[in-house]
């Protein structure tokens, strides 16, 4: 019985969970959002992304397969990074050009450990 109610619990937070939609929760995110990510690599659609699904204050942790499966492919690539344990991602159409890429740092275990919002 713990099993399910923990198993349960895991669903409610996200915590690699499938998208909302197949779980009976609706997503908070519409989808003219997760289309003007992919299409024209919209930062206010980014931040929006991130915030509802990534950046959790729970005790829940995303994993590298929750950030591709919300966001794709990186799609800012960089010098003296990482690959392997941070990628990043860059929004367009931000007025002000500042704070307008972010670095997703991940551990040994794929699990999101940091979130930063850079300027170039």
């Amino acid at each position: 019985m713990r099993k399910w109610v923990l198993l349960g619990m895991l669903c409610l937070c996200g915590c690699g969970a499938p998208p909302a939609t197949t779980t009976g929760i609706a997503d908070p995110v519409a989808p003219e959002i997760y289309r003007r990510w992919q299409q024209d690599d919209s930062y206010y659609a980014l931040v929006e992304i991130i915030d509802a699904h990534l950046d959790r204050p729970d005790h829940c942790r995303a994993t590298r397969r929750d950030v591709l499966r919300r966001l794709g492919q990186p799609n800012w690539d960089t010098i003296c990074i990482d690959r392997e344990r941070v990628w990043c991602y860059q929004g367009s159409g931000r007025h002000v050009p500042r704070q307008d890429k972010v670095l997703f740092t991940f551990d040994d275990r794929d699990k999101l450990v940091d979130i930063q919002w850079v300027s170039e």
